[in-house]
């Protein structure tokens, strides 16, 4: 496969007893933005001063819609009619491989939204974005934790090539994820407001769990876990 070609993860949902909905995510190679037309006509719920997140720097004379929300008009009128418990069977197929898991939906959905969050042009959003090419659906919070802090330190590392200065420790990424958890609570507010049922809203308060767990582990508790994995590391050189 040609490296230039869309980064495609490829979506696929079998409620029990229901009709499966496929949704397909195309990413730029090089830039993880989602590459996507949005629809010609756009529902009130869009719009960036609906319920707009308290750390959003857009304006709306520049920017009338909330990126995420336009990037999720699909999405949502999907989970919108699911119940978050109900059952289903989520396959996901990527460039290197499938994975397939029955779980709820709002796990499912919670695994599909968090791309959709962190490529659809929300800055605050944005900085998890490297995250995505190596996604990893139905994850745990050790996993994802884990994820995020090589996320960092490899950005940092990319910093320092550049002649930039890095910054090793994690307080940048714990402010980072608060930030985010910010416009987690929004955005699952938003959706609130038009759901039948509580799939999508629910989705979002899983991936702010998984936000708000990882400010406080990166503090100190997964970090513990994790070093007797690293001993070879942390011998003292001959």
């Amino acid at each position: 496969m040609n490296q230039a070609d869309p980064l495609v993860f490829r979506y696929t949902f079998e409620p029990t007893g229901g009709v499966a909905r496929v949704f397909t995510v195309h990413l730029d190679p090089r830039t993880l933005e989602l590459v996507s037309t949005p629809p010609a006509s756009l529902p009130a719920w869009t719009r960036l001063d609906f319920h707009q997140c308290a750390n959003c720097p857009l304006k709306a004379a520049a920017h009338p819609h909330c990126p995420l929300a336009v990037a999720t008009v699909d999405l949502a009128d999907f989970f919108a009619a699911l119940i978050s418990y109900e059952e289903v069977t989520v396959s996901l197929e990527t460039r290197e491989r499938e994975y397939r898991s029955t779980t709820s939906a709002q796990r499912g959905i919670s695994s599909l939204l968090g791309i959709y969050m962190v490529t659809c042009g929300c800055p605050v959003l944005a900085r998890l974005r490297p995250m995505v090419r190596f996604h990893l659906p139905f994850a745990s919070l050790t996993e994802t934790v884990y994820r995020a802090i090589s996320m960092h330190l490899v950005g940092q590392f990319l910093r320092q090539r550049r002649g930039l200065t890095p910054a090793w420790d994690l307080s940048g990424l714990i402010q980072a994820y608060e930030q985010i958890q910010t416009v987690n609570q929004s955005f699952a507010n938003r959706l609130r407001q038009i759901e039948r049922h509580d799939a999508g809203a629910n989705a979002v308060v899983i991936l702010d769990s998984f936000a708000g767990y990882a400010a406080l582990a990166l503090e100190g508790p997964v970090l513990d876990s994790l070093e007797p994995l690293f001993a070879a590391y942390l011998e003292e050189a001959p």
